[in-house]
């Protein structure tokens, strides 16, 4: 329902209109009437109105002096004229301010009521526009921020190009990242854009960005200065939305430029994963656990790779020799760090493939305190042996873990990320496996190779977005992951016998 003003000193008339015109029938309903254009003024900071009606001559304020205010203040609400005067001079300085519309009175209800019918169609046809307008500098947003942390630009003049470029408001100043791991179950896509659109209208309001940057995650760019006040705002709403026990946020250290950007979106996801040591605390602060991340260089995106591949592999000697080979060129300062890093490695692994649930990260937590107590270094040595041995029982009990897990996340990824610059290569950093094993475990377990899914999986939402949305097929070639919307045009027609045009007149019809 649209919510219509009234506003005329005469009480005869401005009753009559709330009473006699049909409001409902048009999907309207008359939310306020007043006497002056002072009381209307008053009115609008405490309602939310979509349209006014309006005479011209009042004591006070004058109609035309409400509508400049009104126009200057409150640009989406519509105007209509209502008036005495059929004079050329007050018709056309009511259209040069702004007003929908001008009606002489008595007010003829019938031209009044196809006049509100057409403003009711205008404004609903603004409102779809906004919403698509959102969406698609959401999505940019989405886009460069992933592009940002991910280091997809190599120098500090390709980040302000792509900024000028996809019209991005943003600047270099005090920063810091939230990223939040949302520890619940099958979360929906649509449960994770909902609680972005909230962190962006009721948190951010214009002073940072909501990004979804994982499977499981979103990323929240804030003012570093008032940075704790953020960070609680956030945490109260998924406390809200998902339930205490069902999520963790991790916050990185302050940083003041882009470059900056993707190592402070590192360290709050390494910070994250010292949430087993910090049990029982929902928010983690790379401030407050840099003494714990000081040796955690020492092992690299490489090395967890590695695990992760001799893991799904099950490959158990292979494992026990990789581990103390990195134990051993840690060199004796460092030993303690690294035993932590490389079981908290393999306790992710074992979260994200398996969900062997609380039993094993209580094992893990009880392993890790166990290490911080160990004096000598062969007693973290063997910790670190027994630990492996336990995830890898875990393992050989699920028989299908390595074939289904990883195709089901490569599905997912690709679902997700349709959007974005897609590659095995990057692809195998998201899942921890090698590009060439993936390409061959995915053909066997879809019958498609990589290309084609990706291809069919960006093809489909192509054409879901032609069907049901008003985008520019240039914008729905960049929203599927084409640069090149000529290139994009080429393989729609190889998939589905149309082109995007004709694909759409057909499935107008």
């Amino acid at each position: 329902m649209l919510n219509v003003m009234i506003v005329d000193d005469e009480k005869t008339i401005r009753n009559g209109l709330a009473k006699y015109v049909k409001w409902e029938e048009m999907g309207c309903e008359v939310k306020s009437v007043a006497a002056s254009g002072e009381d209307a003024l008053k009115c609008l900071g405490n309602t939310d109105i979509d349209i006014i009606l309006t005479d011209i001559v009042m004591d006070g304020i004058s109609g035309l002096e409400l509508i400049d205010k009104v126009m200057r203040e409150y640009p989406d609400i519509k105007t209509i004229i209502l008036s005495g005067y059929d004079e050329f001079d007050y018709v056309k300085k009511a259209i040069d301010l702004g007003a929908y519309a001008y009606l002489t009175k008595p007010v003829n209800l019938e031209e009044l009521s196809e006049c509100i019918e057409k403003m009711r169609k205008k404004i609903l046809e603004e409102r779809e526009l906004n919403v698509i307008k959102n969406e698609r500098d959401l999505f940019k947003e989405e886009c460069f921020l992933n592009k940002i942390v991910h280091g997809a630009y190599e120098s500090r003049r390709e980040i302000f190009a792509a900024l000028g470029q996809m019209g991005i408001e943003a600047e270099e100043t005090d920063t810091r990242f939230i990223r939040v791991h949302l520890d619940k179950e099958n979360i929906g896509g649509d449960e994770k854009i909902g609680l972005i659109s909230e962190i962006h209208a009721g948190i951010l309001t214009g002073r940072g960005f909501c990004f979804d940057s994982g499977i499981k995650e979103i990323t929240v760019v804030i003012p570093g200065a008032e940075y704790k006040k953020y960070v609680n705002a956030v945490s109260e709403l998924i406390d809200r939305r998902v339930g205490k026990d069902s999520y963790y946020i991790s916050v990185s250290q302050n940083v003041t430029s882009f470059e900056q950007w993707q190592k402070a979106f590192i360290n709050a996801g390494k910070t994250l994963e010292y949430r087993l040591i910090k049990k029982g605390q929902n928010i983690l602060y790379f401030d407050e656990l840099n003494e714990y991340l000081k040796g955690m260089e020492l092992l690299t995106d490489a090395s967890e790779q590695k695990i992760y591949e001799l893991l799904t592999e099950k490959m158990v000697k292979e494992l026990h020799k990789y581990t103390a080979e990195l134990m051993e060129k840690c060199g004796n300062k460092f030993t303690w760090d690294m035993c932590i890093e490389i079981i908290l490695t393999i306790n992710k692994f074992i979260s994200e493939n398996i969900g062997a649930g609380s039993d094993f990260q209580q094992v893990t937590l009880s392993v890790i305190r166990s290490i911080l107590y160990k004096v000598s270094e062969n007693a973290v040595i063997d910790e670190l042996k027994d630990y492996i041995n336990q995830a890898v029982e875990i393992i050989n009990n699920n028989e299908n873990m390595q074939e289904h897990t990883l195709v089901s996340k490569m599905k997912k990824y690709i679902t997700e990320n349709y959007s974005e610059h897609i590659t095995l290569e990057s692809i195998s950093k998201a899942v921890y496996a090698h590009p060439v094993y993936l390409s061959k475990l995915f053909r066997e377990e879809t019958g498609m190779n990589f290309i084609d899914y990706l291809t069919k999986v960006r093809i489909d939402k192509a054409k879901e977005l032609l069907r049901n949305s008003s985008y520019k097929i240039y914008d729905i070639s960049y929203m599927v992951g084409y640069e090149s919307s000529k290139h994009f045009s080429t393989v729609f027609k190889e998939l589905t016998g149309y082109t995007p045009k004709e694909y759409k007149r057909v499935s107008d019809v």
